[in-house]
């Protein structure tokens, strides 16, 4: 390093890796335990969350056929997702599950949208208005995959094209109590983090020897980095050394994920067209949908070549799709789109027999499941080894920060897709019994999902309102 000194953050930037890790090199966090890497003839089971802000509860349920009522397996898809007709196969429509946690004794929320943020994939209690008290189910589910040792090279992405996405406190990502991570909003940034120094299979010898070379020069700034810790480790007193190693076991994690390139046999990177895209497109904010559709793409191809297992893609909110539903202040006497969807929400809000608003905010939800539908779509064009498709070996979990426009957090509008490897059995629609005007917690859906692709659990977040995997899933 000639004598120059390199800071940790410097160290994380010049080896292009951001997000959870930087997250965790201060906190010196553990791995969970959990199941080893699958044999080298098993094909990865993945998990995606596809995070958004709620429905409208009248338009969300499924319909009957026929004139009759909707049935677990005879129904047919609700006014909001005609986008996702043809792919009902391979769907579960889930109505009644609630955030059960929601009713537990805890620090009042600052306000209604971080209530539901800071409960929405955690499943816990806040320690403050603003900051949940446990980790996110992504993150419990990348840790446990990578224990005791990382099986690929991202544990896990978080991308966001809305424009709220890159929210601290309130947002829905976390890898401890109070520790909240921001998702990355740039699209080119996170390219870079994924496919930096990426061979794929069978790439030309002159490339995947440069790819090498841009590797061990990451393992050098690694190492480099490492001997300045031991350095001047005897020199610290108790307190800093223990940070200090953890710090050296972060790196030491790190050192390990560099090694990781992805074998997947299906894998699909990124190519010309989604690289022009990236061009044309990739910024933060200004292309909302283009860049949901690169994130969706980024996905599907780190999916597909196996660098990461866990991810969550955020939809394009309100505020970023006014151009597309072709909203602006003041019409229909609101102050803006969050107005509008406040006054739209039921039949008892303002706007409902507004024949016009009411077109214009369900614009928003159909948009979205065009969203929904389009990741659906590239996930199920890549093909498996058994015969099957990336989505069959992947499980996406279509979630929200809240319920609808009036910030409930009950009876939650989620849907699932994908069968992750055989896990669940789709084509379903699952309306939820409940008595006393409760349904199932939505921790016992978060202790199937981790089950699913290889966490083993009983529990998850509020163990008070946890019962265990969610029963008929």
């Amino acid at each position: 390093m000639n004598g120059q000194r390199i800071s940790r953050r410097g160290m994380l930037q010049a080896l292009g890796i951001g997000g959870l890790a930087a997250a965790l090199l201060p906190h010196g966090l553990s791995l969970t335990p959990g199941l080893a890497q699958a044999g080298p003839t098993r094909i990865p089971k993945r998990i995606l969350f596809v995070y958004g802000m709620g429905s409208i509860r009248s338009f969300y349920p499924p319909v009957g056929i026929g004139g009759k009522a909707p049935t677990e397996t005879q129904w047919a898809l609700g006014p909001l997702h005609g986008a996702l007709a043809g792919m009902e196969s391979k769907l579960i429509i889930t109505d009644g599950i609630d955030m059960s946690v929601d009713g537990v004794s805890q620090p009042a929320a600052a306000n209604a949208h971080i209530n539901g943020g800071t409960e929405a994939m955690t499943g816990a209690k806040r320690v403050s208005g603003s900051l949940a008290g446990a980790i996110s189910i992504d993150q419990y589910i990348a840790r446990g995959l990578n224990s005791p040792s990382p099986i690929t090279k991202i544990p896990s992405l978080k991308l966001s094209s809305a424009c709220n996405g890159g929210d601290a406190e309130g947002g829905p990502h976390y890898i401890a109590s109070g520790q909240v991570i921001s998702p990355e909003r740039n699209p080119a940034t996170a390219f870079n983090r994924v496919f930096a120094g990426f061979a794929p299979p069978s790439q030309n010898p002159a490339d995947v020897k440069a790819a090498e070379a841009a590797l061990a020069q990451k393992k050098s700034v690694l190492q480099s980095a490492t001997k300045e810790f031991s350095a001047i480790s005897t020199k610290l007193a108790a307190e800093d050394k223990k940070k200090l190693e953890a710090h050296a076991a972060a790196i030491s994690d790190l050192e390990a994920r560099l090694a990781l390139r992805g074998s997947g046999v299906s894998c699909a990177p990124p190519d010309a067209a989604y690289k022009a895209d990236l061009g044309k497109f990739g910024g933060v904010g200004a292309h909302p949908l283009a860049d949901f559709d690169l994130d969706a793409r980024l996905v599907t191809a780190a999916f597909s070549c196996d660098l990461t297992r866990v991810a969550t893609i955020h939809l394009p909110t309100h505020y970023d799709l006014e151009s597309t539903i072709g909203y602006s202040g003041g019409m229909f006497g609101t102050s803006d789109s969050h107005d509008l969807t406040h006054k739209t929400n039921d039949s008892s809000a303002a706007l409902w027999n507004d024949a016009a608003a009411m077109a214009m905010i369900k614009k928003v939800h159909t948009t979205q499941a065009q969203l929904f539908r389009r990741t659906l779509d590239l996930l199920n064009a890549i093909p498996e080894s058994d015969g099957g498709s990336l989505l069959d070996h992947t499980v996406v979990l279509w979630c929200s920060q809240i319920a609808e426009g009036g910030h409930e957090v009950t009876e939650l509008p989620w849907i699932l897709a994908g069968g992750a490897g055989g896990a669940f059995r789709t084509g379903r629609y699952l309306k939820f019994a409940r008595p006393g005007g409760r349904g199932p917690s939505h921790n016992n859906l978060f202790v199937s999902l981790a089950n699913a692709v290889g966490v083993p659990t009983t529990t998850f977040g509020e163990s008070s309102v946890c019962t265990g995997p969610l029963a008929g899933l």
